[in-house]
């Protein structure tokens, strides 16, 4: 009787929800009784009046039911966080899914809360010796017994020296890097011509190609011959490439050169004196001050994890303990507790994952388990420390005080990012074995830029000025490697493997024997089969058939022929990484929210100085046709440069109705700007799906517009009835915090200090959850259950089992996805 009381009343909430347009969920509403169903415990009770009728149920929240039942398999850490007690979010809720499925396609949702979970078990420790004990400048890993180096070394023992030096050209055959310097880093004659960007009128780290002063203040290598590992006799002042001097010593002028001599060499020159009239800046990592004079810690991916030491990238782990971030400890040994007493500035970022940690959690761990492939460091750290400038490739750096400094303008700063919360995740298992993924993790966004051309190397295979070639090489490379040292790869061909494709055109130019099969992470959702490359910048053009008789004398576009850039059915399109900072003023982040007075907004690059292809010539259409017709003047429609429109883009975005989503050179981060800010996002790119478009109803909250319909853009938008247009933001807010990532003790607190900050600028009434003043959009709690890497955990649960081998090879054991595993 009970059972049959409560579906009557969901089924009439469900009724009154749909007659007020905010359905409980665009799931089957079977599914949804029985997740609200399963999530009821025998000693939960419905506290509500016995006798309740029909005006009580209008006096009551339709949600009020349905609130009280949460995800039966929530764990203590979840329950902490649900009651604020010891937890790092005071306040946060746990919502039913009924609440956190609204507007999804398919059936995904659900599932992975709905597991019941495994025990967990002690991470697995390699046990293998590597030869030359790695000459103790690179790492041995204990898994393969295969040794790591870092930048400058090379060979099975790191004893091989691996030069990059400064140069001035390419090299035209072979595959040893050649430079224009001479056994100490010194250029050979500033008078030869030729200017690559790695060419320095000063001391070559020959290791690296990066620049620094001679003189007083210059650059000292260790001496010739040295052990590896040596450090330099004295690190130096930097070199930036617009303090190049246009003349000699003598007067002789120098082609490559940008400043007056006297600006660098001079009595008061940047490498003269302390004080230096002329600032040259400081770009290496690690190095900051006017004058390079100021040490703080380098960046590493994990900052080793308290157990190695940082070096332009690469994490030189300490005696006994291996991987790309140095959680793992060999076999039979102790393991010590991480350093972060010796350096507390590390703790903010630095997280042991629970598989690795001494003392086990004793809740249920839930699947996707990922093994994150531990790479040869060519193919990542390498990538950091050839990178140059501290802010490329990375989405944070260390300040001032060591303290966090985030990064902004690095468009394709998720590819480290992502690498750095799976290794730290609840979700990352050290057993191959028991592992439903395996990620994949080479640099190629970082390779591409800007590694790439720097200096003769590394090439992928030689000298071709195709950035997408190279990459695409390395990606084939990686794949040979993992073949060879592993089994797992051939178990399924690759169908439970995943790799990112967050460059502009996304997998595009990936390999055909590497796409076809594998779990694709990309920017970029463009759907038909027969597709040619849209970038304006000729060097990414992936369908320029490219030659070279050494070094691909057959080319290349055999290796990417014959595959679309993404398939829904296996490849999902992410958000780009975005700090809490770039939409600060989101109602999303309890930010005030504003009179949406503004049609349209598109604050960017729209192409009049671009080859025509650029965008598809849709941002450049609508611009002239914004200039020619008025349309600032008559409907309030901004479109231009970030130099026409006045600063402030959050607030800007806050304040528009409508938000441009177009293409640029591939994918643009348009789309999470606009749903962040509780924009609705106007996407015109016929062919693409756009953000999780496979997952979400984008139909409910967005309007898309026929490339050939561009011209009658405002027509279109002021044709929208405004109930219509207010039930879009509604059903924004429904779903944007799945567009932003908040995962990571890191991103969580800055997410968490941008909400306080907030906050305490609203109106105390605001500040109250169901007070009637409130604006409805205006968010105080963040859904980070809900997130953006959650999101992709949810849908990777939910493919399993399309990953699986279909031979006997294949044991794993994943039991029932909907009940969960027993």
């Amino acid at each position: 009787m009970a059972r049959i009381c409560f579906v009557v009343v969901v089924k009439f909430l469900q009724f009154l929800a749909v007659l007020s347009d905010a359905a409980l969920s665009t799931m089957p509403f079977d599914l949804e009784y029985e997740m609200a169903l399963s999530a009821i415990q025998p000693h939960q009770r419905l506290d509500l009046p016995i006798d309740i009728g029909v005006d009580h149920l209008f006096a009551v929240p339709h949600r009020a039911l349905l609130d009280l039942q949460y995800d039966a398999s929530y764990d203590k850490r979840q329950l902490l966080q649900r009651t604020g007690a010891n937890s790092s979010s005071p306040g946060t809720t746990r919502r039913p899914l009924s609440a956190r499925c609204r507007l999804t396609r398919g059936d995904w949702c659900g599932k992975y809360e709905r597991q019941n979970g495994l025990q967990w078990k002690p991470a697995l420790r390699g046990f293998k010796p590597c030869p030359g004990n790695c000459s103790k400048v690179g790492n041995c890993n204990h898994d393969t017994g295969l040794c790591d180096c870092p930048a400058g070394w090379t060979g099975p023992e790191c004893a091989t020296i691996l030069l990059r030096p400064c140069t001035n050209r390419y090299r035209v055959t072979g595959n040893v890097s050649i430079g224009h310097v001479d056994a100490n880093g010194r250029d050979l004659d500033w008078e030869t011509p030729g200017w690559m960007a790695s060419r320095c009128p000063g001391v070559c780290d020959t290791t690296t190609s990066a620049c620094y002063c001679d003189g007083p203040y210059g650059h000292i290598p260790p001496p010739l011959g040295s052990p590896p590992g040596t450090p330099p006799i004295k690190q130096g002042r930097m070199l930036g490439d617009h303090c190049f001097p246009r003349s000699t010593l003598e007067g002789t002028p120098v082609l490559w050169g940008n400043v007056d001599l006297s600006k660098v060499y001079g009595p008061k020159g940047h490498c003269m004196v302390e004080v230096a009239e002329w600032d040259c800046g400081c770009y290496i990592d690690g190095h900051h001050g006017r004058s390079c004079e100021e040490r703080y810690e380098m960046l590493c991916i994990n900052q080793c994890s308290g157990h190695g030491t940082c070096w332009l990238g690469f994490c030189k782990c300490d005696e006994g303990w291996y991987g790309t971030d140095c959680m793992r400890k060999v076999a039979g040994s102790e393991m010590e507790p991480p350093s972060f007493k010796e350096k507390p500035h590390i703790q903010p970022v630095s997280v042991i994952a629970p598989e690795a940690q001494p003392n086990l959690p004793s809740v249920l761990r839930k699947r996707p388990l990922i093994y994150v492939y531990d790479l040869p460091a060519e193919y990542n750290s390498r990538m950091q420390q050839y990178k140059i400038h501290k802010q490329a490739c990375a989405f944070r750096h260390f300040g001032p005080g060591n303290n966090v400094v985030t990064q902004t303008f690095n468009v394709y700063s998720l590819e480290a990012y992502f690498h750095e919360v799976l290794l730290q995740s609840e979700h990352r298992t050290f057993d191959p074995e028991e592992a439903d993924y395996f990620y994949v993790h080479p640099y190629t966004s970082c390779l591409i830029f800007p590694v790439f051309a720097w200096a003769d190397g590394p090439w992928w295979p030689g000298p071709v000025q195709l950035r997408p070639l190279h990459a695409a090489t390395m990606l084939l490379e990686v794949k040979r490697h993992i073949q060879q040292t592993y089994p797992y790869w051939n178990r399924t061909h690759g169908k439970d493997h995943i790799w990112m494709a967050n460059h502009d055109e996304g997998a595009c130019w990936f390999p055909t024997e590497i796409y076809e099969n594998s779990t694709i992470l990309t920017h970029w959702g463009r759907l038909d089969p027969d597709h040619k490359s849209n970038t304006a910048f000729e060097w990414d053009n992936y369908s320029k058939p490219v030659t070279h008789e050494e070094y691909l004398p057959q080319g290349w576009e055999h290796m990417i022929r014959g595959h679309p850039c993404y398939r829904p059915d296996k490849d999902l399109v992410i958000p780009s990484f975005k700090w809490p900072s770039h939409y600060s003023t989101s109602p999303l982040l309890a930010g005030r929210p504003h009179k949406r007075d503004i049609l349209m907004y598109f604050k960017g690059d729209v192409g009049t100085t671009r080859l025509n292809w650029y965008s598809r010539m849709i941002r450049q259409r609508l611009y002239i046709l914004s200039l020619e017709q008025k349309w600032l003047e008559k409907y309030n429609i901004h479109m231009g440069f970030p130099h026409d429109l006045a600063k402030g883009y959050s607030e800007w975005l806050t304040k528009s109705i409508f938000c441009l989503v177009a293409p640029g050179d591939g994918w643009s981060s348009r789309a999470e700007d606009a749903v962040l800010h509780g924009c609705i996002p106007v996407v015109i790119m016929d062919e693409v799906h756009t953000i999780f478009e496979s997952l979400l109803d984008w139909d409910l909250f967005s309007v898309r517009i026929k490339e050939n319909q561009i011209e009658r853009l405002p027509q279109i938008l002021l044709s929208i009835p405004e109930d219509r247009v207010a039930r879009m933001q509604r059903r924004l807010t429904k779903v944007w915090h799945r567009f932003a990532y908040t995962e990571g003790k890191l991103l969580r607190s800055f997410t968490e200090d941008q909400i306080r900050k907030n906050k305490e600028l609203l109106p105390e009434e605001w500040r109250t959850v169901g007070h009637a003043s409130r604006p409805r959009e205006l968010m105080t709690e963040y859904r980070y259950e809900d997130d953006a890497f959650s999101t992709i955990i949810q849908w990777l649960y939910s493919r399993i089992p399309a990953t699986r081998a279909l031979d006997s090879n294949d044991q794993r054991c994943y039991g029932n996805q909907n009940k969960g595993e027993g």
